[in-house]
């Protein structure tokens, strides 16, 4: 194996594990990084389909990474430092002064990949075994028509 293979093995290691982990799942990002150009990137996956099963892995994994965020910062909430007048904002012994927040876009979202409920975000209603609803209302008026009784 020459050195050119050797360095090659070296960048794609490289790149499988920055878009795992630190790109979480961002091929993009990932090439930057480990700076590797994009089309060098695409060229080994239409050689390689071992290569291309381990990148669409590698990117699974960083999303599971991203999921895993979405719900921490939706259910565990995350800590956002207090800013006054362009200043953060901390105790007298250094320390910064924090606010929990917590993200009920992103739990709303996270929810919503994951049920299908929540995705499709209606419900449909239905009469007896699956028959449409029959409307049997009777809607009855005073004799004036306007709502109010015959002595008003």
């Amino acid at each position: 194996m020459g050195i050119r293979t050797n360095r090659t093995a070296k960048k794609k290691r490289e790149f499988l594990l920055q878009v795992a982990d630190g790109s979480r799942g961002n091929i993009s990002h990932a090439c930057q990084i480990t700076g590797i150009p994009r089309r060098t990137l695409y060229d080994w996956i239409d050689r390689s389909e071992r290569f291309a099963e381990k990148v669409r892995k590698a990117v699974e994994i960083g999303l599971d990474g991203c999921e895993d965020e979405a719900q921490r910062r939706g259910v565990l909430g995350y800590e956002e430092p207090i800013v006054y007048q362009g200043k953060i904002q901390s105790t007298g012994r250094g320390k910064v002064t924090t606010v929990l927040r917590f993200s009920d876009y992103l739990l709303a979202r996270y929810l919503a990949a994951k049920r299908a409920a929540w995705r499709n975000n209606r419900t449909e209603i239905t009469g007896a075994d699956g028959d449409p609803l029959q409307n049997n209302a009777v809607i009855v008026l005073p004799a004036n028509g306007r709502g109010e009784g015959e002595g008003s």
